[in-house]
């Protein structure tokens, strides 16, 4: 599996025949350059924010005075 990139747009090919090969080739001719893996995932990273608080549990009466509200 080969990643390429053009600007911020990426495409993952697959490598495994000559008939990929060609098309991977021509995505090269058109502009797409070869793009490292890390490269890809660090573009797509999303940082995990800590969740400090635990959400409230919902007892019985919790329950009730929701209902009534």
């Amino acid at each position: 599996m080969k990643i390429l990139r053009r600007n911020d747009e990426f495409k993952k090919a697959p490598d495994k025949s000559v008939q990929d090969i060609l098309t991977i080739n021509a995505f090269i001719r058109n502009g797409w350059k070869h793009c490292s893996k890390k490269e890809y995932k660090d573009y797509y990273k999303v940082e995990e924010t800590p969740i400090t608080e635990k959400p409230e549990k919902l007892t019985k009466e919790n329950k009730n005075k929701n209902k009534h509200v």
